[in-house]
């Protein structure tokens, strides 16, 4: 029998995070080396470690194994969405808005820039309720980041500048993993523009807006749909 901290071992091995669950609880499990088979298929992960975890421990009887081998034995999609502390076999069954849930990174080379949830703005004169805003982009870049798991495949919302500050130009880039996904110019004065993005597989999605004026600008991504 092995001691470990709850609050690590849970985390890292069922979730693939330490640090997922917040508890110093300290208990014991046995570390017994176990064998998988697959369809008679000996699958046995090397040194019975996964990510420099063990592959599998019992606690109470049960067996505890981590997601990820989980998803790789089964050759089923497992995910964990830490916003929401929530397991997902396979994909989410429906769409949603972004903006029901918080960015879990929000940067920005003005102090004063944050971001705003589903507060009703106008753009063009028509008022949208579901929507990501944030406040006071000037002098620099502000963005700010999304966690979506790598378990969608397109996103698709209308995106400008609000008509209370639409005075100067702001550029835009939509990021997927550190990669470019879509770029574009909102233009003062003009009306919102749709968009549609293939996001299969990131897990990561920032959003990034740069205005090296000291104009004050509202940049809003409304009605965000992942799907």
């Amino acid at each position: 029998m092995k001691k470990f901290i709850a609050g690590f071992l849970i985390g890292s091995v069922l979730f693939g995070a330490a640090g997922a669950l917040a508890t110093d609880l300290e208990i014991k499990v046995s570390s017994l080396p176990l064998k998988f088979l697959v369809g008679g298929i000996d699958k046995t992960p090397p040194n019975n470690q996964f990510n420099s975890s063990p592959s599998s421990f019992i606690y109470n009887g049960n067996v505890y194994i981590p997601i990820g081998l989980a998803s790789s034995l089964s050759e089923k999609l497992f995910t964990y969405d830490s916003q929401k502390s929530t397991v997902i076999v396979g994909s989410y069954p429906i769409q949603k808005f972004l903006s029901d849930d918080s960015p879990f990174y929000i940067n920005s080379d003005s102090k004063k820039s944050t971001v705003n949830l589903n507060q009703m703005v106008k753009m063009g004169g028509q008022e949208y309720t579901k929507n990501i805003k944030i406040l006071t982009v000037r002098n620099g870049i502000s963005n700010y980041t999304y966690n979506i798991n790598g378990i969608y495949k397109s996103f698709e919302a209308i995106i400008g500048l609000t008509d209370e500050y639409n005075k100067v130009d702001v550029s835009v880039k939509i990021i997927g993993d550190d990669k470019p996904l879509w770029s574009g110019i909102l233009k003062s004065g003009n009306l919102p523009q749709n968009i549609n993005i293939d996001v299969t597989g990131v897990s990561k999605l920032d959003f990034q807006f740069e205005n090296f004026t000291n104009e004050y600008t509202n940049p809003v991504v409304a009605n965000p749909v992942i799907k």
